[in-house]
């Protein structure tokens, strides 16, 4: 097994871990939920902080899931 296919394989394994951990905090929410993919983008949600009013005032008025 070749260095590229290893690496495939390693990625596919990453993405469906993610996928269905995304799945699983969705249904144990019942609300959207994603996932960080990258270490920078886990690092702009943790700098990011909270917002002050929580999850309706982050996600705003006009949310579908908001009514």
């Amino acid at each position: 097994m070749g260095a590229s296919a290893q690496a495939a394989s390693g990625l596919l394994a990453l993405t469906l871990t993610f996928g269905l951990g995304i799945l699983w905090l969705s249904w144990q929410s019942r609300m959207p939920v994603t996932l960080a993919w990258s270490t920078p983008g886990a690092a702009l949600l943790a700098g990011a902080g909270t917002v002050d009013g929580g999850w309706p005032a982050a996600i705003g008025p006009s949310s579908w899931w908001a009514s």
